[in-house]
């Protein structure tokens, strides 16, 4: 006996999750987290998006988010715009640094100067 866990896609009519292509470069995973307050006798929720594996749950992303997102009170679009954002901020900061040091680079000696005097 061969037993499967299968995650089926959320769409609207039963035919329709067949014809949506499987291969995705952005995958996100939609999560739930309520935590229990005994003191006050309540519970709360929050709402959380990764783009990371979580157990079985499978997530991914091509574009380099690689972070849990809370979206509690606020719509997904406008906190993942502003991760969008940190991102390009950092590799806008990577792309300033020099990658490496040339010693020779910035010679300004004039060729009659020069060891190399052929």
């Amino acid at each position: 006996m061969k037993v499967s866990k299968v995650n089926s896609i959320v769409t609207y009519g039963s035919k329709v999750a067949g014809i949506i292509p499987g291969n995705f470069s952005e995958i996100y995973h939609f999560s739930k987290q309520s935590n229990w307050d005994a003191g006050a006798g309540k519970s709360s929720s929050k709402y959380l998006v990764s783009t990371e594996v979580i157990g079985d749950d499978y997530a991914k992303s091509n574009i380099g988010l690689n972070c849990e997102m809370d979206i509690t009170d606020r719509l997904f679009y406008t906190v993942w715009k502003e991760e969008i954002k940190k991102l390009e901020a950092k590799q806008n900061e990577v792309k300033e640094k020099p990658t490496s040091t040339n010693p020779f680079e910035n010679m300004n000696t004039p060729a009659s100067q020069s060891p190399w005097k052929t």
